[in-house]
């Protein structure tokens, strides 16, 4: 299913969520499908129009192609036959106010037949019909009534037309006295007033119907076609239908590049139709991702519905007050409010009483505690209509007392006066009374849980209790509550990730990042409890994240340190020395009938008959270890209960050879040269334990258990050694000689490839390599020899199986992150990266200690007096890098602000105040990369980090090579220190006086409001609608800027 028909199903379910039926894929006769020659063709049209230029010569080009083909034909159908396109107007169908004021204008001037490009799809199925009753029952009845199982056809070109052909054909009531009798539109009286135009309602419209086929495999086509007629010759595009394409749009984008689409990337697509609100589209864009209510745009259907009908197209709110509706609220950005910013537009759109200072009002601090108690108060009072009357939408009387709720609350919180309207104490006294209002329209009993405060005085204003983190570029996914579902990808966009070290600017008071519950942040302090912090006071500025300093550990008291349990091995290894030199002294015998041969083959030899001998294992070398390595190591019986450690005897013989000359210093000690054999016959010598002086220590001697005569090799039996202690040697044995041993092994659930991709430059030798932490859930075995083999190996025999419990890892799931290493040399350096589009960038700075040592070669120390020995990048380029991306994205911005249509229009010297600059605010509305040129190369940048001093570079080879020959080529400066004399201060303070005496003036300046009539609430229970006031002060006009 393809992301417009998605989007047309989630429509369609917001129409119909209230109703008893579920959508489900269109049931009916089957469709041929299109041959493989027409579908090329098309999808060459829809790539020809995809950069929104030629829109409407494409479409021409187009239509007569699919009439070539048989797939347009041509008939004339009444109006009460044809319905409207799910796809019409990007989802926004027609505009009733616009069909009414359409039937007044051609009575006016005159009906053309030929003007009139009625464009229909054959009905693809009886999901279509219902999309059309949701619509014709959210007009109240100003677009007539509708039999939707009449519809043959439905209209993507030519709908208001017809719409108004309708109201002639079924005598729909009409305020235009030339062809109404008694407030019902006649046809005799249109007869005689224009026989074209009674013609036309009489037979209906001539119609180019397009197969229903087209439509099922190509619903793109549909709504291209549908927006070249808005440009061409069909009624202008409502800004709320511009705003419902800028929604459609990002998500389509969104689900085919898997990443959040930048401004830049959506605008040709936007305004290829040519909307009349072109300027104020980037502003449109801001409000849509703040407030558009996430993936399924809640409350913008709602909103779209009753501006829809009571609204005409030509009211437009203007650049300005989009840009301010657009605003985050000072001091609470992760709460965008939106209920509230909605019930204001609504406002603004039917009553015309809402000023620039009432939308900054709203996100001002002072007031955000009553605007949002004011925006809970809204989604309050619909989650009681949801839970009491589920089909309240359906009710256009229900849908127009919650919208007059929703303005009567904005005009109470900003302080807007409406004349002729009861005025109220609190919000809670409006939410009553419009439940009140909601028993008698629905006939079900709500309830009135504010019936006790109804009209009690204002009570203190209350904290926010729910947040929604906002992000530049990113959709904010809602609850229905108007909460942030995730507001932990907000605190990540904006560099607060959990664990993350953070400081108060205030009074420098550090903890770390540890829990987010909905409002409130949980940071771990360094006294170890646990702080509450608002989510809204992070993101505001207040906190900032930094890397921790290595801080001094002291300790009180060092009693307890004297004795070590490495401080009291030494002494008994140092005993066991004293005990090897008494030992030597009282009992080595016989070692001067041995002597030793070299070649072929190393064995000691009896050099006469030895009744007796005596071997003590003199060497300086006392091991420490919990095991030792068989024959070569010997261990010293000991009572040591410290740890695991046993102290073993290891040789130190240094034995003559060929080269040696006269300064070679030779140890020879017999004991280490002694031959060991499994043949019990052949041996000579045994091992025994004998005690010296200290009882509590026993070293290891050869005796021998018989005469030895002369010639004889000197062998001792071999002992047998357990399998937890046998060395890797011993086990290759073992394996070689049939006994297995299992490699170790890592169990996981899933297999995977572990690769390691390296490449390299000429000059100088940097390397990039992608380094893969391993991070899945997989059966691994490691070996000596077999190194880690990526497949499940056979297991071996359980009476084979030697695997120790300090080799078994068990490891749960992982994900695989794959990072890039930059290498000059032995120097290596991961810099912190980002991916776009498949580019990796990283993040560089000249106060990155990593990168000043990898290009310097010295450490970045910044403590006074250590500037010989500190490496420093404190050079010109980066200054000239935060130059060349600042000027790149200013020009930028100035061109997605820029009015298309006054191009053609005499260019005009701006001044400096005219002039855009981008901040970080702005970065939603410039494309993610940036292309600048600094003496000649070319490098590719992100926009991400404006204001900052951190810039992210492509991570290529060549910028790294081209930025270290910039490093030698430039002298670094000295580091600016800060000054604070006395005489700063008195200059900042005056500064300060003078900044505040003109704050109250500033804030006078934003009071005027200006005046209109509005519908009260009691006009609700007569059940007859609010009319549209007279147009004073309407926001733009002459008068209200000459005010």
């Amino acid at each position: 299913m393809t992301p417009c028909i998605a989007a047309i199903y989630r429509h369609c379910r917001a129409l119909g969520s209230q109703a008893d039926f579920q959508l489900r894929p269109p049931s009916r006769l089957p469709i041929m499908p299109l041959q493989s020659d027409v579908r090329e063709r098309l999808q060459a049209f829809l790539r020809e129009a995809s950069d929104g230029d030629g829109l409407v010569r494409i479409v021409e080009n187009c239509l007569n192609y699919l009439k070539s083909k048989h797939l347009l034909t041509s008939m004339k159908l009444e109006a009460s036959l044809v319905g409207i396109h799910p796809c019409n107007r990007d989802g926004y169908g027609v505009n009733p106010q616009d069909v009414r004021d359409l039937v007044d204008s051609i009575v006016d001037v005159g009906y053309v037949p030929t003007r009139v490009h009625a464009v229909g799809v054959e009905v693809e199925g009886d999901w279509v019909r219902q999309w059309n009753k949701k619509l014709f029952e959210s007009a109240h009845g100003l677009l007539g009534s509708l039999e939707p199982e009449a519809i043959k056809i439905t209209s993507i070109c030519g709908s208001h037309t017809n719409c108004a052909l309708r109201l002639f054909q079924q005598g729909a009531s009409h305020g235009n006295e030339v062809v109404s009798v008694g407030g019902k539109l006649s046809m005799e009286l249109l007869r005689a007033r224009d026989a074209s135009f009674h013609e036309a309602a009489d037979q209906g419209l001539t119609w180019d119907v397009i197969s229903s086929s087209v439509a099922e495999e190509f619903p793109e086509l549909i709504s291209l076609i549908s927006r070249s007629g808005n440009t061409s010759l069909q009624r202008g595009e409502h800004e709320l239908q511009v705003l419902r394409r800028i929604h459609s749009t990002y998500y389509r984008l969104q689900t085919q590049t898997g990443q959040a689409p930048a401004f830049a990337s959506l605008k040709k697509l936007i305004l290829a139709s040519k909307p009349s609100c072109h300027a104020s589209v980037p502003h449109m864009f801001t409000f849509c991702l703040k407030a558009s209510g996430g993936a399924d745009a809640s409350f913008l259907q709602e909103t779209e519905s009753f501006v829809r009908a009571y609204c005409p197209s030509s009211r437009q709110l203007g650049p300005v007050l989009w840009e301010a509706f657009g605003q985050d609220c000072r001091g609470h950005q992760s709460d965008p409010v939106a209920a509230f910013r909605h019930a204001l537009m609504k406002q603004a759109y039917l009553r015309q009483n809402v000023t620039i200072a009432d939308v900054k009002k709203m996100t001002s601090k002072e007031l955000f505690p009553k605007v949002k108690e004011a925006d809970n108060m809204i989604l309050t009072v619909r989650g009681i209509l949801r839970d009491g009357a589920r089909d309240f939408m359906t009710d256009s009387r229900v849908v127009q007392a919650l919208a007059t709720m929703d303005m009567t609350i904005a005009s109470h919180v900003l302080g807007i006066k409406v004349p002729d309207e009861k005025k109220y104490k609190t919000v809670q006294a409006i939410g009553h009374d419009f439940l009140l209002v909601a028993r008698n329209l629905t006939g079900v009993a709500l309830p009135l849980p504010w019936e006790s405060v109804s009209e009690q005085s204002e009570p203190a204003a209350t904290a926010a209790t729910a947040s929604q983190p906002s992000a530049a570029g990113v959709m904010l996914e809602l609850a229905e509550d108007g909460s942030i579902k995730e507001p932990e990808k907000i605190l990540a966009s904006k560099g607060f990730a959990m664990g993350a070290h953070i400081r108060r600017k205030v009074d420098k008071i550090e903890g770390v990042l540890s829990e987010v519950k909905g409002q409130m942040v949980f940071v771990k302090m360094a006294s170890g409890k646990t702080a509450k912090v608002d989510l809204n006071v992070i993101l505001a500025g207040d906190w900032v994240v930094f890397v921790p300093r290595v801080q001094p550990t002291m300790l009180d008291s060092l009693d307890q340190y004297q004795h070590h349990v490495d401080f009291d091995a030494s002494i008994l290894a140092s005993k066991i020395q004293l005990e090897l030199y008494k030992l030597h002294q009282s009992m080595e015998c016989g070692s001067e009938h041995l002597k030793l041969q070299l070649k072929p083959s190393r064995m000691l030899l009896a050099n006469s008959d030895i009744k007796k001998l005596c071997m003590v294992p003199m060497t300086n070398k006392v091991v420490q270890k919990s095991q030792g390595q068989g024959n070569t190591m010997f261990e010293v019986q000991t009572d040591w209960q410290g740890d695991d450690r046993k102290f073993w005897l290891s040789g130190a013989n240094i034995l003559p050879k060929d080269n040696d000359d006269d300064t070679c210093k030779h140890v020879v000690v017999p004991f280490w040269l002694v031959q060991h054999s499994h043949q019990e016959e052949d041996c000579n010598v045994k091992l025994v334990w004998i005690a010296g002086t200290e009882k509590s220590i026993k070293i290891p001697v050869f005796k021998n258990t018989k005469k030895i005569p002369e010639g004889s090799p000197i062998v001792a039996p071999l002992e047998e050694v357990e399998d937890d202690h046998k060395t890797s040697a011993q086990k290759r044995a073992s394996a070689s000689s049939g006994v297995r041993a299992c490699a170790v092994r890592m169990e996981m659930q899933c297999s995977f490839i572990c690769f390691c991709m390296q490449v390299q430059d000429a000059s100088p030798v940097m390397k990039c390599r992608c380094i893969v932490e391993v991070a899945a859930c997989m059966d691994v075995s490691f070996s000596p020899r077999q190194g880690m083999c990526a497949r499940r190996q056979k297991t071996a025999p359980a009476s084979h199986q030697t695997i120790s419990p300090v080799h078994r890892i068990i490891m749960a799931c992982f994900e695989i992150v794959t990072k890039q290493v930059v290498v000059l040399g032995d120097r290596s350096w991961m810099p912190t990266q980002k991916s776009v589009d498949d580019r990796v960038f990283c993040a560089v700075s000249k106060w990155s200690p990593q990168l000043v040592k990898m290009i310097t070669g010295k450490r970045l120390d910044l403590r006074s007096g250590q500037g010989e020995s500190s490496g420093s990048l404190n050079i010109k380029l980066f200054d000239d890098l935060i130059e060349k991306r600042q000027a790149a994205c200013d020009k930028l911005l100035e061109e997605a602000l820029r009015d298309d249509e006054a191009d053609d229009e005499p260019k005009k010297k701006k001044s400096k105040k005219d002039k855009v600059k981008a901040l970080a605010k702005h970065v939603h509305l410039l494309p993610a990369i940036v292309d600048i040129t600094i003496d000649g190369f070319q490098l590719s940048i992100l926009s991400e980090g404006l204001s900052t001093g951190s810039i992210f570079v492509e991570m290529l080879s060549e910028n790294f090579n081209w930025l270290m020959e910039q490093a030698n080529r430039q002298m670094p400066v000295d580091r600016k220190k800060r000054r604070h004399s006395s005489r700063d201060k008195t200059d900042a303070s005056e500064d300060s006086d003078k900044e505040a005496k003109k704050v109250p003036a500033a804030k006078a300046k934003g009071k005027a409001k200006a005046k209109a009539k509005s519908p009260a609430l009691k006009s609700i229970l007569n059940g007859s609608p609010a009319k549209n006031p007279a147009p004073k002060g309407i926001v733009g006009s002459p008068a209200k800027a000459k005010k």
